[in-house]
């Protein structure tokens, strides 16, 4: 099964495994966008994270709600079952109909903001109780999803399954507009940005234009010459975690960036650029 959007320059193939949730367009969290980043927000909830915290969440609603109309136009019943449900509960804050009693109390949840399943180990609390359990288990460890072709293990289906696409190279997410493909819808939608003319976030002192709030953020402290991080072994500051990140690798002696035509090693990626164009380049 696929769809394809025109506005976002998206085309999903579902697979089987995508086929077990039901697209109910009165529930945007079951669309496949919205699938993801609950997925995302899972992992969050279960690492005690927080999910204002990363900008991996911030998918601009101007990017989103042109493919998410398209799921709620074209996908109506649960591919689970061969006939429609008939939605006989409904919610009576905003439209949202379901089949089910228990999906319509998660729901509503939503609205009320009532999280009823509580962790024993912190303060973490939650409207829904498999979000508990995988919570818990960064408590206690256990990592039930085990990969059979090496030693990888997880607490979370969502990280298992994009695992296991890395040893079969499954990649049923496609670009429409080039022959990029991924195992991982989300770096799907961020790819499809590439092709997308629209820049809604326009910086107030030059003509700088971006896709996403998070990008003009950091543009702006050019402007500002604010450098928010900084190291706390030297006084080394920049603009981007990333940067830091890198520099950090200095102190520590890590070297993750290797060669694969010598035994060069570098903590930082452009040292690595130049490595290889200095000696391998033809």
């Amino acid at each position: 099964m696929a769809l394809r959007n025109s506005e976002s320059g998206i085309k999903l193939e579902i697979t089987s495994e995508d086929e077990n949730f039901c697209i109910d367009p009165g529930d945007p969290v079951t669309s496949i966008l919205q699938l993801e980043l609950a997925c995302v927000k899972e992992e969050h909830a279960s690492n005690g994270d927080h999910e204002d915290s990363c900008d991996y969440l911030e998918v601009e609603e101007t990017e989103l709600n042109g493919f998410v109309r398209a799921v709620q136009k074209r996908f109506t019943k649960c591919s689970s079952t061969s006939t429609t449900r008939v939605k006989r509960y409904i919610c009576e804050i905003c439209n949202y109909k379901t089949d089910s009693t228990g999906n319509l109390t998660v729901h509503v949840r939503t609205h009320t903001g009532e999280k009823p399943f509580s962790c024993d180990y912190c303060d973490y609390r939650t409207a829904r109780s498999k979000d508990l359990v995988s919570h818990v288990r960064r408590h206690t460890g256990e990592k039930p999803f085990a990969c059979e072709a090496c030693n990888y293990t997880t607490g979370h289906k969502v990280n298992f399954i994009r695992h296991v696409r890395t040893h079969s190279g499954e990649k049923p997410y496609i670009c429409e507009f080039c022959d990029y493909r991924t195992g991982d819808p989300s770096a799907l939608l961020s790819h499809a940005k590439v092709h997308s003319v629209q820049k809604p976030f326009a910086c107030s002192i030059c003509d700088y234009r971006a896709r996403r709030r998070a990008h003009l953020s950091r543009h702006m402290l050019m402007h500002t010459g604010e450098k928010p991080f900084m190291c706390d072994l030297c006084n080394f500051s920049t603009t981007e975690k990333k940067s830091l990140s890198d520099h950090i690798k200095a102190h520590t002696g890590e070297k993750q960036y290797r060669c694969d035509l010598c035994t060069f090693q570098s903590a930082y990626p452009s040292a690595l650029m130049r490595h290889k164009k200095r000696f391998h380049s033809t």
